[in-house]
């Protein structure tokens, strides 16, 4: 019986390959970026800021009863800046509590909006349209909306909060 025989170099170059291999490949799924945490307090500035609105009041979460149909235990977190005048701007920033579907918070709030613009189109039909022409914004466990006349500037400005 003849035994083949396998040089050790062999044997060790395959091993360090395996190695090395097993290391990229473990450098890869930690190049991954991670998600941004959203600040909505960032978020809310920045909008405030580079987006022309008229003046603008912020809502404290225990009056957003008044504003919305949901209390403030329904969010975790709510940033709200309403227009001081009678127009549609405003800009809302809910994160759904963990107790709370968000497809149903979202689906109350499309309602909402619903309504508001019917009021609207009475006497300010141009408002009724701005607020069918909202940007709402879904990611994750938040909901971001934005009532302005340019919503893609808005957009712009969520998307580099959120990514």
């Amino acid at each position: 019986m003849h035994r083949r025989f396998i040089p050790r170099t062999r044997i060790t170059w395959g091993v360090m390959l395996l190695i090395l291999l097993a290391l990229s490949l473990g450098s890869c799924q930690n190049s991954v970026p991670e998600a941004k945490a959203l600040d909505p307090a960032a978020l809310s500035a920045a909008l405030l800021e580079d987006l022309s609105f008229p003046t603008m009041l912020e809502i404290a979460p225990e009056r957003l009863q008044r504003y919305y149909p949901y209390d403030s235990s329904v969010f975790s977190v709510a940033y709200v800046h309403l227009a001081f005048d009678v127009v549609a701007d405003e800009i809302a920033v809910f994160q759904v509590d963990e107790s709370q579907k968000v497809a149903d918070i979202k689906a109350g709030l499309n309602k909402h909006y619903s309504e508001r613009a019917d009021v609207f189109s009475a006497y300010a039909p141009e408002e009724s349209a701005r607020i069918n022409n909202r940007l709402t914004v879904e990611h994750d466990r938040w909901l971001i909306i934005v009532i302005t006349d340019d919503t893609e500037t808005a957009e712009d400005i969520v998307n580099a909060h959120i990514h």
